[in-house]
């Protein structure tokens, strides 16, 4: 079996039947078709590696950002007013009080109907917000998938 039926029957036909069957029509002995397929499975490997750059990347800006915001956190915490030390707190606060209302209003049900997509917009929003604050005070599970991800690569 060529090296190309296995990436077509990996998912990818759409793609790669037209370029198998290119190949096919013009490799016609036996040292062009392993030229062809060990330079198919060099294309592959360095756009498997170009990807695992990217993963880095990404992983790493992910990684700079919550150190700046750790740090942004730890500069607000050594201010000397206490507004400033707590207004993270009291914005978080806000939000979550906010989020709360709207979602009272809606199960209460007393709101004009012309304001229904306003009110409806407003829950998602806040309510998106208020994961985010959450996830702030309390972590988010990018961590623990990274972790779960790993062991199971680890366990391969």
């Amino acid at each position: 079996m060529p090296f190309w039926d296995s990436l077509i029957k990996g998912g990818a036909e759409g793609l790669l039947t037209p370029i198998a069957k290119i190949v096919d029509s013009v490799v016609t002995n036996k040292e062009e078709r392993i030229k062809v397929e060990t330079e198919l499975k060099r294309v592959v490997f360095e756009h498997e590696a170009l990807m695992e750059q990217e993963w880095t990347k990404r992983e790493n800006a992910m990684l700079n950002d919550v150190a700046n915001a750790r740090a942004q956190n730890m500069k607000s915490m050594d201010n000397q007013d206490p507004f400033i030390r707590r207004f993270t707190y009291y914005l978080a606060g806000g939000v979550l009080t906010a989020t709360f209302i709207l979602y009272g209003i809606i199960i209460s049900g007393e709101y004009p109907e012309t304001n229904k997509e306003i009110i409806y917009a407003l829950v998602g929003s806040l309510t998106t917000i208020s994961m985010m604050v959450l996830g702030f005070f309390f972590g988010t599970t990018m961590s623990s998938s990274s972790k779960n991800e790993t062991i199971k690569n680890l366990t391969k």
